[in-house]
């Protein structure tokens, strides 16, 4: 047995020539440098959906695109309902009221600039849909999610919660219709 091929091979320190170090060395730096490849493109990896995510940030806080437009439309229409939204906000929420009264509040804000150059639904749709493509690209780790719901989730959340009865009457309609949007809401944003 002491002959054996298997125990002819086992590491003795002392009968390893410099040739066989050499080789343990070579093979050493091969699975480190393994490592640190793989190292780096995860870091280049997040850095890139980091990256995609702050174009988003970007393209929402531009008052000249069509989701920064939105956004100050949507910020007009409840900065001038403040007052009755804060009576809303009051009204407890087992009161079964509360939701009547929302619904009949944002229909008629809806209604109310149907006329105008910016209609309060296309803005609405508009957010949406930012909020849906958003949401397509963490879903498809494009996008970084820790990021997009550090800058966004709160805002789809209150999106979401002052526009309810706009957004469930829609997707009685088309069920999809806010699904990014609710993701978006749903991220934690203490990550």
């Amino acid at each position: 047995m002491k002959n054996s091929p298997a125990n002819s091979r086992a590491f003795d320190p002392a009968k390893t020539t410099l040739n066989d170090w050499a080789q343990l060395f070579v093979h050493g730096l091969a699975v480190v440098g393994v490592i640190f490849v793989y190292i780096q493109y995860e870091q280049n990896s997040t850095d890139t959906r980091v990256e995609r995510t702050l174009l988003y940030v970007s393209e929402f806080r531009d008052q000249d695109t069509g989701v920064g437009l939105a956004q100050r439309d949507i910020n007009d229409i409840l900065w001038k309902n403040e007052n009755n939204i804060s009576q809303v906000a009051a009204i407890p929420e087992d009161d079964t009221r509360k939701a009547e009264i929302h619904q009949k509040m944002v229909f008629q804000w809806i209604d109310s600039s149907a006329d105008s150059k910016s209609p309060l639904a296309n803005s609405l749709n508009e957010m949406v849909s930012f909020m849906e493509s958003l949401w397509v690209c963490v879903e498809e780790s494009l996008c970084d999610e820790s990021a997009a719901a550090r800058f966004f989730s709160q805002y789809a959340a209150r999106f979401e919660r002052n526009f309810a009865p706009y957004i469930q009457n829609r997707m009685l309609y088309a069920p999809p219709y806010a699904h990014g949007l609710k993701g978006i809401a749903a991220l934690d944003s203490d990550q």
